[in-house]
């Protein structure tokens, strides 16, 4: 009876372990080395650290590729705004994940300098205020937080999500524009956007670098997140 139970448990272990190496891929992780872990393993535990570990610094490079790309579709008829995105750019993004996978700068080095190299994307027309950006690019922009903030409240194992961080500080650029935000997130969502940051995360530190532009603006108290300063 036990044999017959391990030759039935050797295709399914396979076939876990091929589920693993798959999402490792979609991530881009080392599939084969993943799977491997599972198969000697066991697909529970490389699926548990496939999750822990998240998206590779590759594979959130190329999101903000892709980001862009939709962002030059977005605004081609915006005559006052003129999308600036160079290969250059590019390259300077692919080298930043490399020194990053290489352990030579930090991720909060990683995020400051990807911010600035991001600020420098688009130029705004004198006749735009800083920061305004067309409507259809805001809803899209606001779609993909709302996305990012689900995923990180139904994941268990998920780290800190600096995808979420970088769209609010891209769109929160001054106290004004911050309300407007607030405002439209809540128009589109019937959700207050501070207090489902609020849920990301139990982790005081956590919570406080979500929250970190609101902070900054004082919408909320900067050593009690808790605490609502401005509505």
């Amino acid at each position: 009876m036990e044999l017959i139970e391990f030759i039935i448990l050797i295709p399914v272990w396979i076939i876990f372990s091929l589920v693993v190496s798959s999402t490792a891929k979609r991530k881009g992780r080392d599939a084969i080395g993943y799977f491997f872990l599972s198969l000697f393993l066991s697909p529970l535990f490389a699926m548990l650290v496939l999750l822990i570990s998240g998206d590779s610094d590759k594979k959130r490079i190329a999101k903000l590729k892709e980001d862009e790309l939709i962002k030059k579709r977005m605004s081609v008829n915006e005559p006052s705004v003129e999308t600036n995105f160079s290969n250059n750019k590019l390259e300077n993004l692919e080298r930043l994940g490399n020194l990053l996978e290489k352990g030579v700068i930090t991720k909060d080095e990683f995020e400051i300098e990807k911010k600035k190299i991001l600020l420098e994307d688009c130029v705004i027309g004198t006749s735009q205020k800083k920061g305004k950006v067309n409507e259809e690019y805001l809803n899209l922009s606001l779609e993909k937080l709302y996305n990012e903030i689900e995923k990180s409240k139904n994941s268990l194992w998920s780290g800190f999500n600096y995808e979420i961080t970088s769209i609010i500080e891209e769109l929160c650029d001054t106290e004004e524009r911050t309300k407007e935000i607030l405002l439209k997130f809540h128009n589109l969502y019937e959700e207050d956007l501070i207090e489902k940051l609020k849920g990301i995360s139990s982790q005081f530190d956590s919570i406080k670098k979500y929250l970190a532009v609101f902070i900054e603006f004082g919408f909320i108290e900067k050593e009690f997140p808790h605490k609502r300063l401005i509505e």
